[in-house]
């Protein structure tokens, strides 16, 4: 998503202008923090007000409560998100642990497919296995061949499986990859071990080989709903919208009291209602679809030229190639709205596809042209990180696609910043749609300066080197560390320092 610079600016000038004011601070049990005006205690709730507006928070997610002042920013709170783990339930698809394959519904890249930690305790038997299967902390692949060789083929399977299942925790996917190829190499017919290699085939980017799994496996299990939500998934990432609704409305059949299940189904319905008669056109690396009657004639294939020269450019930026052509929707402003349900400060959006409200427009403006560098970075990173890039480094990375400057803003984050009253980095690896207008506009506004100290001080080609990592499945400040050695603290203050220095009143 992005947002006008001179929002920005604006905002950080009023923040600098009530900075020194008195405020109270919610401390939550998340690690995050509220400022506000003042808090009062009200039965099991606070009550705060901010801005002349009143509100609430449930008690049970307060740390603490410190009195005067508190930052002058806010960001976020842990009682709502954007991220929605799938309850597998009763219909999940089992093996002996019970454990299901969740699915999240994040509003940044594609639908991700990832694989659950046991939700049940393991058995006796899978506990002897992983004795036999584990040494060191480390898979053990002769004993894998060991267990293979004296059979049955239905408990090497198992195994495998095992196997795959600790390398996925511990985020090495094209080894789980192949030990879910063993496994149901051995064991064919089970709808479980085929939806466990759908998850590792997705997570190392066989987006083809995983759809044609997804639906082997609703083949091998029809009555199962969680087969039907994979393949659901991988339909919808794949820009087969009618296929994903028939997809999932088979799995809320089988399992119709499933919130996420309803949630997939009305998202795509939703989209559906919409675009169901749109024209579509096609370039190397995109597919567009666009209500005619609303579109310039001309437009689609000026924003198609435009995104090829974007691709280009961004992938030499990034040194990456994504493997995955890429779906563009052009919409009115009302219906970008109305779809997506993106926060009213957006001026795009990318959940896999790129949604673009282009009302009134008759060419690839400065503006478009801005907007489509910003969510097609987003695509790029999605494919570059399978879909861990921290959300500070993800907007930063747009904004300095885009030709954004940190100029403009420059000063006026540098005050903040010396005041001490900027959210920590950390505190923005989550994403930000659940927030207000103004926290928004100042985590854009840090997500940038972060990115632009990083590529001043260190170079494009180390945070290549840092994206690598965490698309390694590295968490981010593992990843910080490895490529500056710096930790969040460290890369707090020294940007702190850059920002002083290269914009604030004299040096530091």
């Amino acid at each position: 998503m992005s947002l006008p610079i001179s929002r920005v600016r604006l905002l950080i000038c009023l923040l600098l202008l009530v900075g020194s004011a008195v405020a109270d601070t919610i401390r939550l049990k998340n690690g995050t923090f509220l400022a506000v005006d003042r808090v009062s205690e009200k039965g099991d709730v606070y009550e705060y007000m901010m801005g002349g507006a009143k509100y609430s928070i449930a008690k049970k997610f307060v740390e603490r409560i410190e009195t005067g002042g508190g930052p002058s920013i806010s960001i976020g709170s842990a009682v709502s998100t954007t991220q929605v783990i799938a309850d597998p339930g009763s219909g999940t698809a089992t093996l002996s642990t019970g454990a299901g394959a969740p699915i999240d519904t994040g509003k940044r890249g594609k639908l991700p497919v990832t694989a659950a930690g046991a939700e049940v305790a393991p058995t006796a038997e899978e506990n002897a296995l992983m004795d036999k299967i584990i040494t060191a902390g480390h898979v053990d692949p002769q004993a894998l061949s060991a267990i293979e060789k004296k059979g049955p083929k239905n408990y090497s399977a198992m195994a495998y499986f095992l196997a795959a299942r600790f390398e996925m925790e511990h985020n090495e996917f094209e080894t789980a990859r192949s030990y879910m190829e063993e496994a149901v190499d051995l064991n064919p017919q089970s709808a479980s071990l085929i939806g466990y290699y759908v998850v590792a085939l997705s997570q190392t980017g066989r987006s083809a080989e995983a759809l044609a799994q997804a639906e082997r496996a609703t083949q091998i299990a029809p009555t199962d709903a969680w087969t039907h939500v994979l393949l659901g998934v991988l339909d919808y990432n794949a820009d087969r919208n009618n296929d994903a609704i028939r997809a999932w409305k088979r799995a809320s059949e089988l399992q119709p009291d499933s919130p996420l299940i309803k949630q997939l189904l009305a998202k795509a319905e939703r989209e559906q209602k919409v675009e169901g008669n749109f024209s579509q056109r096609e370039s190397q690396h995109f597919t567009l679809h666009f209500e005619g009657a609303q579109t310039s004639l001309l437009l689609p294939t000026d924003i198609l030229q435009a995104l090829e020269g974007d691709y280009r450019e961004i992938s030499n930026q990034l040194n990456f190639v994504p493997t995955e052509n890429i779906a563009v929707v052009l919409y009115t402003n009302k219906t970008f709205f109305d779809v997506t349900q993106a926060p009213s400060w957006a001026g795009g959006l990318n959940d896999g596809k790129l949604r673009i409200p282009i009302q009134g427009l008759r060419g690839v403006d400065e503006r478009l042209q801005a907007v489509l560098r910003h969510e097609l970075t987003h695509s790029f990173l999605h494919q570059m990180t399978r879909g861990r890039c921290p959300t500070w480094m993800n907007e930063g990375l747009a904004m300095t696609m885009e030709g954004r400057s940190l100029s403009p803003i420059g000063p006026q984050l540098a005050e903040l910043f010396n005041r001490k009253k900027e959210a920590p980095i950390k505190y923005l690896e989550g994403p930000f749609n659940g927030f207000s207008t103004p926290q928004a506009m100042v985590a854009y506004a840090e997500s940038l300066a972060a990115v632009d100290y990083l590529r001043s001080r260190y170079g494009m080609s180390d945070v290549q080197r840092m994206l690598q990592r965490i698309g390694d499945g590295e968490g981010t400040e593992a990843a910080l560390r490895a490529t500056t050695q710096d930790t969040y603290e460290q890369f707090q203050e020294d940007l702190r320092k850059y920002l002083m220095k290269t914009y604030g009143r004299g040096t530091d």
